[in-house]
């Protein structure tokens, strides 16, 4: 019984070899996985009757509770360093000592799926250079060898929301078999939305959603629910204050809806605890905006608590209670996401703790989601999935820095981990 294909034989350190790719930004060529039993037009092809098509049924019932293992193996993350332009793989692996029972890199050829097209789909992004979006990237990579689909990753480097429609309107002018999309803004994607379905194109969104009564169809969203995740860091941040002191809730000039969500949520919490909430909007990310914020700091030396409520916005508040020792005066600050520069500054002390949302889920569940729409002819309907909201802090964060690796987005190089032998759930978020 198929878990993963493997696409290529592995070097002479045990790394894979690099599968081929239409560009940056793109799943393997329709050609892959190479035909054989393992390729998911021939996976059922002659098999015969009775036993065979029991055994291809059992496969098929049996895939989800055998995925987790299947991921373990690494096989589907084979040929990403090539496709997001990776330097020399890291010859160290995941850990010291070798896993006992691990999955051999040669798997049973056969794949659980019946035969099916090579659908291919297409992700819209408003970050599609970002770090933070590397996890992202790593999980549609892997959900496309996974299916043995193809997919494009286009959208705006910038977050223009034309340039993202635009992009929209090529996926549904080019007839993909899905789309998955950042809709950041409550109605520019409405059209392009309805005219996807109007066509038969399933279209799901991912990390940002339209806010309830803007009108927009998507069937479903995968990402992080903003609000509880706000919530959840007002509730942390309480814990560092004492009643009616300031939090800064610092927004960059150009806020995301999902940015204002975790907004509402904080204040949610912090304002019934008795805390003073001020919004502070940050210049552009760079340099400029911590100059900002320390220029207002100084201004307003009774705040306690900086809440970025992005990772920009979180690395410039990381930055200023470096710069101006703040931590000796009793200031706490946290963040959003978990870019390597903000999981560096919990270590150091800067910031007390970050709101990961789990990128890599966003990027593997649409592909996954959409492919079983396809396969099922549309009886499995995408479900709204919340990635979550794992809580970072010097107590788990060494967890996310001791290594580089594409799981939590500091580097492209697949790697395989040992989970920690116990689980620590105040540390969690839960």
């Amino acid at each position: 019984m198929m878990a993963v294909m493997v696409w290529g034989e592995r070097d002479a350190e045990g790394s894979p070899a690099a599968p081929p790719a239409t560009g940056p930004g793109t799943g393997p060529r329709a050609a892959w996985p190479p035909p054989g039993p393992s390729s998911p037009t021939d996976a059922l092809a002659g098999a015969p009757s009775g036993a065979g098509a029991k055994t291809a049924e059992l496969a098929r019932r049996r895939f989800l509770g055998h995925a987790a293992a299947a991921l373990a193996a690494g096989p589907a993350l084979q040929g990403l360093a090539s496709w997001l332009g990776a330097g020399p793989r890291d010859k160290t692996g995941g850990s010291s000592q070798p896993l006992t029972g691990a999955v051999p890199a040669k798997l049973s050829p056969h794949n659980p799926w019946p035969a099916h097209p090579v659908y291919n789909f297409a992700m819209i992004s408003d970050r599609t250079d970002a770090q933070v979006l590397v996890a992202a990237r790593t999980g549609a990579n892997d959900a496309s060898a996974l299916f043995g689909t193809t997919y494009t990753w286009n959208g705006s480097a910038t977050g223009d929301v034309t340039e993202m429609v635009d992009a929209f309107q090529d996926a549904v002018d080019d007839q993909v078999n899905g789309i998955a999309c950042s809709v950041t803004d409550a109605k520019a994607f409405n059209h392009v939305t309805d005219a996807a379905l109007a066509k038969g194109i399933p279209v799901v969104a991912f990390n940002s959603q339209a806010p309830a009564g803007s009108g927009n169809n998507a069937m479903a969203y995968i990402g992080q629910d903003y609000y509880t995740a706000g919530a959840l860091a007002g509730t942390r941040a309480l814990s560092y204050l004492r009643s009616g002191q300031t939090v800064a809730a610092l927004m960059p000039a150009r806020a995301s809806a999902g940015e204002a969500s975790r907004l509402a949520g904080a204040a949610s919490v912090l304002r019934p605890g008795g805390a003073r909430v001020q919004e502070v909007r940050l210049p552009e990310p760079g340099p400029a905006g911590a100059a900002y914020l320390a220029k207002w700091y100084r201004s307003n030396p009774g705040t306690k608590f900086l809440l970025g409520l992005g990772g920009a916005t979180g690395r410039a508040a990381g930055e200023v209670v470096r710069d101006l020792g703040l931590v000796a005066k009793g200031v706490h600050a946290a963040a959003f996401d978990a870019s390597p520069e903000v999981l560096s500054d919990i270590a150091a002390g800067h910031l007390e703790f970050t709101i990961d949302p789990q990128p890599y889920l966003q990027g593997f569940l649409p592909l996954f989601q959409l492919f079983l729409y396809n396969i099922t002819g549309g009886l499995v309907w995408p479900a709204d999935v919340d990635t979550g909201a794992k809580v970072v802090s010097r107590l788990n964060v060494l967890e996310y820095l001791r290594y580089r690796d594409s799981w939590e987005g500091s580097s492209t190089t697949p790697r395989t981990l040992v989970p920690p032998t116990r689980i620590n759930l105040s540390g969690s978020g839960y």
